[in-house]
């Protein structure tokens, strides 16, 4: 497959014709022979300087090509490691080990007629993606779940193709994972930002992601490209010929590879033109570069809509910490994924990943899985605890999946991972009665239909043919016994060179036993016979502990060769044990090779079952997750919640604050129904007010998963979007400042805002000046008012308080802040981390918090100082501003009374239903202004003039009609 870098082009071609930079296919075939200009070689040459190694080795090699002859007889000569080795270090190892070659990766036999495929150290291998343990880390915290990860090591190849011209911003996209096979297909519509693009390649999670040449080819690569390889700089980004984006051809391979139970999707994605060129891609891609075949009718193919789920962009799922942490070094506990898991399977933390980042939105599906989840809480039986038992068995149970790769029976790798398959599903099968006989005492749908699943008759077939070829205590083990096991795990009497080859390796087995006990006898030493992988069958010599110093290998029979004293024991063999231990690892192989054909024969028989392993792997995850929501929920005052048409809790915490912190975190109560959706919450720094908004997005992602949430009652509407602005970054690479990201942060909110978006913003404008930051920042609240989304807004502009007063669903609430200290003394800040109604009242307290820092005593009185100036020179500049209006002959009174008018009129303008409200308002607010004008003293004429006209003006430009406008009486006589 021609795979073109756009890293490894000199920069001083950059300007030629697209065609001198690509590759030209033979006729052969995407393998086939390929040619190349001749500026392709300077091209090259140039760039051995950065690449010295190659992404993708096509080497032709015939000494590579050679394979190892067995034969049953002993070998020609003695093997050259016979010379006597005194090794008197541990720490040394054989450096031949790993220089050792890595194995061909061959996908079918119709490759083998072509190159040979090699996996480079530099590049995610199939064989790794697959074979490679999948269990990490796991958080002590909790002592009843098995040492699990709560992390998914990612293992997704990931396609995408874009539209041209006029179709641009129409996205495609087609992912397949290599250790859990299924092909996940998507298309939709994306702005120029490609919000929901980014959103879903955090969804995939993918290892690699596969682009058309055409996104980066000439001087200025696509938009979308250089998006990912800023956003996403770990990821391999690889581009490829777009002919291979053929929506012809991914239509054939759906129609060849979809599962039969599964081809309704076909019917789904038959005009999703750029869904089905990223599949033909993708899947073209696997086969040719990761050398992975897939058997006819034998994968899952999904098409996923963006429909009845919720929508949570890359940057809010990061500030939020919703499946890793700001700070790496903080733990797995620090993100709600961490707190939730880990489960006890592989494929339960990627199924728990994934409805983190894509909550459902449906509310009969939350409903089951909320019953499903009481029920294990609840439950007396001890259904959660049996469950349990037999969950954690089944930690690798996604690997049976693997069966839907068809592999060459001529590499021993991959026989070795067939047998192990086998034994898997055999072990599978074994525990599908146990996980029924656990949910028998189910009673919610969701636990009694997963458990309707597991009765599938499949099983008992698979389980059954499984036992006609395999011995009953046939099970996996690891190191040399597991390669043993596996040679014995097929019945005898199936295979008649099989049961030679078995007799042949016992009897060199009994050779080998009996040598060391005639060695033993003979040179009165307690020697014992071992084998493992590296060593194969040796001998071992205890040396006793008073012995130990005076030991000497020298003083050993010369009869034994390579010996290693390790300090406690001494590892030897002789020429005779070398021979023995050569032809038993050549009878050994001959056990595999037709071991191979036995299981790789029972393997296709299996084939036509693989939709039911497939619903069998996703039940026995959706129980993982229920168990881990189960746990959970268990854990502190955990309510379940409920759904209306409004937001409502009492007592609240933050999730990870009530985990992973020592202290009870203060409860809060959160509160927005369509009358009041928007709440501005001021406060001190350190008072809470980020915690508190990021708690709420956190209940409402938990409550639509389906968990019980930290509170005493809990209602909440269900949510579509969630849109956030946290945080204070700036971008070299887009060159763009603090500020410009918080305008495109809000344009992306304002574009995307539904009425059941829930929106979090976090001291909106802080990145300018105070003044310009404050009109921004009351604009674009007024924009989010006039939405039907709920908003929670914290802000320092105590100004934007204001806008209480102008829309009548706007709710002021701060953090509350005691202080302590005598008059006469510096008086200090207690936080109480509650959320109470009102403005906060605390002046100057970003320098009493200063004053609590490490900073200089100096600086902090200084500071202090220059703060009372710039207020006394606020107020001197305020009250020369009044005396200019002294021509008028108007005091202060008149004018805050005549800016009340003002600001009343403009705000019924906007928001009264009718004249009548909007008079009665307007006459109590003329009665405010004339009770405290009395304070006045000095009135002429002139005022009543002016206000008498001020009063006709307002009547006239909202035009009330049939209703008359008479100021009080108190009024005219000003």
């Amino acid at each position: 497959m021609n795979v073109v870098k756009r890293g490894t082009l000199s920069t001083s071609f950059k300007r030629k014709g697209k065609n001198e930079f690509i590759y030209k296919d033979g006729a052969i075939g995407i393998r086939g022979a390929v040619t190349k200009l001749p500026i392709m070689s300077a091209m090259l040459q140039t760039s051995r300087a950065t690449a010295k190694a190659p992404r993708y080795k096509f080497n032709k090699d015939n000494d590579l090509e050679r394979k190892r002859k067995s034969t049953m007889g002993p070998p020609s000569g003695l093997p050259p490691t016979v010379k006597r080795k005194l090794i008197t270090s541990s720490s040394k190892l054989d450096s031949s080990s790993s220089s050792r070659i890595p194995p061909r990766i061959l996908a079918s036999d119709s490759a083998a007629m072509d190159s040979s495929f090699y996996t480079p150290k530099n590049r995610p291998a199939a064989i790794r993606y697959i074979s490679s343990s999948s269990r990490g880390p796991h958080s002590g915290n909790r002592s009843a779940r098995s040492t699990n990860t709560s992390f998914v090591e990612a293992s997704v190849i990931l396609a995408i193709s874009e539209g041209r011209g006029m179709a641009r911003g129409e996205i495609g996209m087609a992912a397949i994972d290599l250790r859990h096979p299924n092909l996940i297909l998507c298309q939709f519509s994306d702005t120029l930002l490609y919000t929901h693009t980014m959103t879903k390649i955090n969804f995939f999670n993918p290892v690699e992601i596969i682009v058309p040449h055409t996104f980066c080819e000439g001087i200025q690569p696509s938009q979308l490209y250089q998006l990912i390889k800023d956003q996403y700089p770990l990821i391999n980004l690889t581009a490829v010929q777009r002919r291979h984006f053929n929506d012809a051809t991914g239509r054939q391979q759906i129609q060849s590879l979809c599962a039969p139970q599964y081809s309704a999707v076909y019917l789904q994605v038959l005009h999703k033109f750029y869904a089905l060129t990223a599949a033909a891609a993708v899947l073209k891609y696997v086969e040719y570069i990761q050398c992975i075949v897939f058997a006819r009718e034998s994968i899952k193919i999904e098409y996923h809509s963006s429909e009845n789920t919720m929508i949570i962009d890359v940057g809010t799922a990061t500030q939020l910490e919703l499946v890793q942490p700001l700070v790496p070094s903080a733990g797995p506990t620090c993100c709600l994924l961490g707190v939730l898991g880990p489960t006890y399977t592989v494929g339960g933390i990627r199924a728990l990943r994934a409805a983190i980042l894509q909550p459902s939105c449906k509310k009969e599906f939350i409903e089951a899985r909320l019953d499903a989840v009481q029920e294990l809480i609840e439950n007396d039986s001890g259904i959660l605890s049996g469950l349990q038992d037999t969950i954690k068995k089944l930690s690798e149970i996604d690997k049976i999946l693997l069966l839907c790769i068809e592999t060459d029976q001529q590499m021993d790798k991959y026989g070795e991972a067939q047998l192990n398959q086998t034994l898997l599903l055999k072990t599978t099968m074994d525990m599908v009665p146990n996980l029924v006989e656990a949910l028998k005492p189910a009673e919610s749908g969701r636990l009694r239909k997963i458990k309707m699943d597991f009765e599938n008759p499949h099983y008992n077939e698979i389980a059954e043919r499984i036992k006609c070829v395999l011995l009953d205590d046939a099970h996996m083990e690891k190191g040399a016994m597991g390669s043993l096991q596996r040679c014995f795990a097929v019945k005898p009497d199936i295979n008649g060179l099989l049961d030679v080859a078995r007799r042949t390796y016992s009897e060199l087995i009994e050779d080998i036993q009996k040598i060391v006990e005639q060695l033993s006898e003979t040179y009165d030493l307690p020697l014992r016979l071992n084998q493992n992988v590296m060593k194969g069958f040796h001998i071992v010599l205890p040396v006793s502990l008073k012995n130990r110093r005076d030991f000497n290998v020298n003083d050993l029979p010369e009869i034994f060769i390579q010996v290693h004293f390790n300090g406690s024991s001494v590892t030897m063999t002789t020429e005779e044990l070398v021979v023995l231990d050569h032809q038993a690892k050549e009878a050994l192989n001959e056990i595999q090779k037709m071991s191979n054909i036995v299981i790789s024969a029972l393997l296709k028989d299996l084939r036509p079952f693989m939709p039911s392993l497939y619903k069998l792997c996703e039940d026995v995850a959706e129980l993982d997750i229920l168990i881990a929501l189960a746990q959970i929920s268990t854990v502190g005052s955990y309510i379940r919640p409920e759904f209306n048409d409004y937001l409502d809790i009492r007592n609240s915490v933050h999730p990870l604050l009530d985990y992973n912190s020592q202290v009870m975190p203060t409860p809060n109560d959160v509160f927005a129904s369509p009358e009041y959706n928007f709440t501005i919450i001021t406060g001190p720094n350190m008072g809470g007010k980020s915690i508190y908004i990021k708690q709420i997005a956190f209940m409402q992602v938990m409550a639509q998963l389906g968990c019980f949430v930290p509170a005493t009652n809990a209602v909440l509407r269900l949510c579509d979007r969630i849109f956030s602005r946290i945080g204070f970054n700036d971008s070299v690479e887009l060159n763009a400042s603090t500020y410009v990201i918080e305008i495109k942060e809000i344009q992306h909110i304002l574009k995307g805002l539904t009425r059941c978006s829930l929106v979090i913003i976090d001291e909106l404008c802080r990145g300018t000046s105070v003044e310009e930051g404050t009109t921004i920042a009351w604009a674009i609240c007024e924009e989010l008012i006039a939405s039907e989304a709920f908003t929670f807004f914290t802000t320092h502009f105590m100004y934007l308080t204001r806008l209480e007063d102008l829309y009548f669903n706007v709710v002021n609430r701060h953090t509350a802040v005691a202080q302590e200290g005598m008059e006469n003394s510096e008086k200090r800040l207690v936080y109480k981390h509650k959320i109470e109604l009102g403005i906060s009242k605390i002046d100057h307290y970003g320098l009493s918090l200063a004053a609590k820092t490490n900073l200089p005593e100096e600086t902090v009185n200084l500071a202090k100082e220059l703060a009372q100036l710039i207020s006394i020179r606020k107020k001197q500049d305020f009250s020369n501003r009044v005396d200019d209006t002294n021509i008028f002959n108007i005091n202060d009174n008149d004018i805050e009374s005549l800016s009340k008018l003002d600001n009343y009129v403009e705000c019924f303008n906007k928001e009264s239903e009718t004249d009548s409200d909007f008079a009665e308002a307007l006459t109590q607010m003329i009665e405010e202004c004339s009770s405290t004008s009395k304070q006045s003293s000095d009135i002429v004429s002139t005022d009543e003039e002016l206000m008498e006209e001020t009063v006709n003006e307002i009547t006239n430009e909202i035009q009330l009609e049939n209703l008359i406008l008479t100021p009080p009486p108190d009024f005219r006589n000003m």
